[in-house]
C-alpha cells in the first residue's frame, strides 16, 4: 500500500509528518495517507518522493496495487451478482468502495454506489435503490457526463414507486437538448407517463405525439410504438377509435422484432378499448399481455395490466371473475415485489376488484384488513384516486359492486 510505503520510508528518514508535508500539504494530510484513508494525487507523490529521497515510481508501486486490488473487487462484485450471491456480493462492494474512497477516486466511488443501486433494484428493493443512486450522483461532479444515466434511472425508480412529481423532476435532469435521441425519447417517454399519473393528459399526448413522429421518421419502430401506445392510452376514454388505431400501428410497428414490452403494451391497449366497447373477446388479448409482462420479468408493468384487465373485467360485469383475479396479484406480488404491492393496495380499484359486494360482515373484515395494511406500510391513499375509482366503479361496475359504492362512505377506503 503506498501509505504504509510512505510511512515506513519517513521513519527511516527520521522526518515528522509535518516535515514531510510542508510546505504544501499539512500534517492531518500526511496522516491520512499514511492510514489509508486518503489516496494521494499524483503531485503529492511527487512531492513526498522528493523529500523522502526516492523517485516517484518507487511510491506509485503501491497506488497501481492499489488499483489492481480495487479492480479485483469490482470484478468479484460482478460475478456474485450474477450468480446471485448476494453476501459475497455486498463484501466484495463494501471492500471496493471504501477502497474508491481511501484513493479520493470519485468516480470509482459513483461506480460502485450505483452497482449498489442496481443490486438493491435486482433485490426488488427500490428504496435503497433509490438512496443508493443519489448517493451515486452526489460522489460525481454536477457536469459529469455519467450523472444523465444515473438521474434516467432515478427517474424510472421513482416511477415505479410511484413517485411521478419526483420521477417528472429526475427526467429532466437526465437529458439536454445534445442528448442522443434515444436517451432523449427515453427521457421523454418517462416524463409523459409521469404526467399522466399528475393529472396532465394534454401536455404528455403532446410529449408522446412528438417521440412517435421523430422516432418514426428516424426509422426507430420500438420508441415509436411504445410512443403511439402511450398516446392511445391517455385518449382511450373520450376518443376509443382513434385510440384503437393507434395500438394498431403500434403493434404492427413491432412485429417481428421480438420486443416484449412493446407488443404487449399495444396488445393491451387494444384489449382495453375492445372490452370498453363491449366485446369481451378483449379479454384474450389483455390476459396475454398481463403473461407477457410476466414472462419477462417487468413486475410493475405485470401489475398495471392487471389492474386494467381487473377493470375490464368489472366493466363486463364478471365480478366473481375479477375477485379472483385480484386475489392471484396479490398473491403473486407478496411473493416478488414488495414495492409493486404498496402500489397495489393504494389503489381502491385494485382493492375493489378483490369484493363481490355481497356480504356487508366480509366488507367489513376485507376493510379491516386493508386499513391494518396501510398501517403498517405508514401509507395512505390518495384522494383523487379514491373518488376516481369510486366513480369508475359506480359507473362500470355490477349492480351489486355499485350498491356497495355508494352506500361505503369513502372514509372507509382508508
Amino acid at each position: 500500500m503506498t501509505g504504509k510505503k510512505i510511512c515506513d520510508l519517513r521513519h527511516r528518514q527520521g522526518l515528522t509528518q509535518e516535515q514531510l508535508g510542508s510546505p504544501r500539504y499539512s500534517r492531518s494530510y500526511v496522516s491520512q495517507v499514511e492510514h489509508g484513508t486518503l489516496h494521494p494525487s499524483r503531485e503529492a507523490i511527487a512531492h513526498f518522493a522528493a523529500r523522502l529521497g526516492v523517485s516517484p515510481t518507487d511510491l506509485l508501486q503501491g497506488a497501481d496495487d492499489d488499483e489492481r486490488r480495487l479492480r479485483h473487487l469490482q470484478q468479484r462484485a460482478r460475478s456474485r451478482r450474477r450468480a446471485s450471491d448476494w453476501r459475497e456480493w455486498h463484501h466484495a462492494l463494501r471492500d471496493a468502495l471504501v477502497l474508491a474512497r481511501a484513493m479520493g477516486d470519485r468516480d470509482q466511488e459513483s461506480w460502485c454506489l450505483a452497482q449498489w443501486a442496481e443490486g438493491w433494484w435486482e433485490r426488488r428493493h427500490p428504496a435503497r435503490a433509490l438512496l443508493a443512486y443519489h448517493r451515486a450522483v452526489d460522489a460525481l461532479q454536477p457536469s459529469a457526463a455519467s450523472t444523465a444515466g444515473l438521474w434516467l434511472r432515478i427517474a424510472e425508480v421513482s416511477l415505479h414507486m410511484g413517485e411521478p412529481e419526483r420521477a417528472w423532476r429526475a427526467y429532466l435532469h437526465g437529458t439536454s437538448a445534445a442528448s442522443p435521441p434515444e436517451t432523449r425519447w427515453r427521457s421523454d417517454i418517462g416524463q409523459a407517463w409521469a404526467l399522466v399519473l399528475m393529472g396532465c393528459g394534454s401536455r404528455a399526448h403532446r410529449m408522446f405525439h412528438g417521440v412517435a413522429d421523430e422516432a418514426l421518421g428516424r426509422g426507430y419502430a420500438v420508441w415509436a410504438s411504445l410512443a403511439l401506445s402511450g398516446q392511445g392510452f391517455g385518449i382511450a376514454v373520450r376518443a376509443p377509435g382513434d385510440a384503437l388505431a393507434r395500438f394498431l400501428q403500434a403493434g404492427a410497428l413491432v412485429q417481428g422484432t421480438g420486443d416484449v414490452a412493446a407488443a404487449a403494451a399495444a396488445q393491451l391497449g387494444a384489449g382495453l378499448v375492445a372490452v370498453s366497447g363491449g366485446d369481451p373477446t378483449g379479454l384474450t388479448a389483455m390476459r396475454r399481455s398481463r403473461l407477457s409482462f410476466q414472462g419477462d420479468g417487468q413486475v410493475m408493468a405485470f401489475a398495471r395490466a392487471a389492474r386494467l384487465e381487473m377493470f375490464a373485467l368489472l366493466t363486463l360485469d364478471r365480478v366473481e371473475s375479477a375477485r379472483a383475479l385480484g386475489r392471484e396479484i396479490l398473491t403473486h406480488l407478496r411473493d416478488r415485489d414488495g414495492s409493486v404491492l404498496t402500489a397495489w393496495i393504494r389503489d381502491p380499484l385494485a382493492l375493489a376488484g378483490a369484493w363481490d359486494g355481497s356480504s356487508d360482515s366480509t366488507i367489513q373484515e376485507t376493510l379491516a384488513e386493508c386499513s391494518g395494511v396501510y398501517r403498517a406500510l405508514h401509507l395512505g391513499p390518495d384522494a383523487r384516486r379514491v373518488a376516481a375509482a369510486r366513480d369508475m366503479l359506480t359507473a362500470g361496475g355490477s349492480p351489486a359492486l355499485r350498491q356497495w359504492v355508494q352506500r361505503t362512505p369513502a372514509a372507509a377506503w382508508c
